[in-house]
């Protein structure tokens, strides 16, 4: 036996099964970088682990995933995930926007672009010019772009999703930018609770029917302490922004304890059919009429939202912010510095009623100290509705 090879042999076995920690490059192997794909590093993490922090870096050679190996960007649970964070980014020297563009089908176990299945301790970071792009390639009834889906025993904490611009493809097809909640039932209440501490900050989303959709277990297990922060959601151009479906919400908040929702902008949904848009739907499942699902120690803050109309004449609604809490007594909501603007619909009922134009609309079961607290908010609805209105 040459024991000079058995030697080298077991050492390469080693090497390569070693777990990560520190900086590995996403780009042209053949110009040293670590992996060729963003597939191809969720593969050696889920297989090998990590023993310290880890930052995949996706360089300026980088020139997206395979179509014809990859269709969902999927990452399950690998060992050291409790313990260590992992961040994917971009390249400070790259100059031009990364995108990661596939064609997820709409199946339970992908639907997604880019998929957490149970993930805890992670950043994916497109950086302050915000150079990561997540495309629906061939848009589809029934996908997303980005799924943070719980497991059994294993929910989705700590991830970070930030300056990522998420590009739907087709606002009347792709259901969700940025998703939390069941991948069978789509969209639906999370299977488990404990989806915490998730941060959507600086995130750029459109194309798509809804923009964000946080969906907690239940009333008795509700999500804690999620936050979207500075996000944009919407385009210039309203074929290219959000709202493909009645009813749909720039944000859909259901079954939420501690949510921020901070210094958003929501805009530019307009449609002759589609009805019942709101920026907000806080305390509604998704594309829900009356639903509620309500969400408590929440503060909706600093938010600009405007361009929200029902252009029709089939005497409906449409919401700057809406806001259900059920039965809740002492839901503690607060809702205070926003600025509403350019909220039009054509409307059906008196004031008062659901089918009118509002900057603000709150309704819940007969309780009393239904604890939601509204104040120092700039509303200005105008326009001129195309039928006559209560609004």
């Amino acid at each position: 036996m040459n024991l000079h090879k058995a030697t080298y042999s077991l050492l390469a076995v080693g090497l390569l099964w070693a777990q990560l920690s520190g900086t590995y490059t996403i780009g042209d192997v053949s110009a040293g970088a670590n992996y060729e794909t963003v597939a191809a590093a969720f593969s050696a993490l889920m297989a090998q682990g990590i023993n310290g922090n880890v930052t995949f870096v996706i360089l300026p050679s980088y020139t997206g995933e395979d179509p014809n190996t990859t269709t969902s960007l999927t990452l399950n649970p690998y060992p050291g995930m409790n313990t260590y964070h992992v961040t994917l980014t971009v390249d400070p020297s790259r100059t031009t926007v990364a995108e990661i563009a596939l064609d997820p089908p709409a199946t339970a176990a992908e639907r997604f672009v880019l998929r957490f299945n149970g993930i805890r301790n992670f950043t994916v970071d497109g950086g302050p010019a915000r150079r990561l792009r997540l495309r629906v390639g061939t848009p589809n009834v029934g996908v997303g772009v980005v799924g943070l889906i719980p497991a059994s025993g294993s929910p989705c904490q700590n991830i970070t999703l930030r300056n990522l611009e998420i590009d739907g493809g087709n606002k009347d097809l792709t259901r969700v930018g940025v998703y939390i909640g069941s991948a069978s039932t789509f969209p639906g209440a999370a299977p488990v609770g404990g989806n915490n501490n998730n941060l959507i900050e600086g995130c750029w989303i459109y194309r798509v029917q809804e923009g964000i959709i946080l969906y907690g277990n239940s009333a008795t297990n509700r999500d804690q302490n999620n936050i979207v922060r500075q996000c944009r959601i919407g385009n210039p151009n309203p074929a290219r922004s959000w709202g493909g479906a009645t009813r749909s919400s720039g944000i859909v908040a259901a079954h939420q304890d501690g949510l921020r929702i901070l210094q958003d902008t929501i805009f530019n949904a307009s449609s002759s059919t589609n009805y019942g848009y709101a920026g907000m739907a806080i305390g509604y499942t998704p594309q829900g009429a009356f639903s509620a699902a309500p969400c408590v120690n929440t503060h909706i803050a600093q938010n600009w939202v405007h361009s929200i109309e029902y252009t029709g004449t089939g005497g409906w609604d449409a919401y700057g912010i809406r806001l259900n809490v059920g039965s809740v007594i002492g839901a503690n909501v607060y809702i205070y510095n926003n600025f509403i603007a350019g909220i039009m619909a054509d409307g059906y009922s008196s004031i008062g009623g659901i089918y009118n134009a509002y900057g603000i609309f709150i309704e819940g079961s007969s309780n009393s100290n239904a604890g939601v607290y509204v104040y120092h908010n700039s509303i200005h609805l105008f326009g001129v509705p195309p039928a006559a209105s209560w609004s």
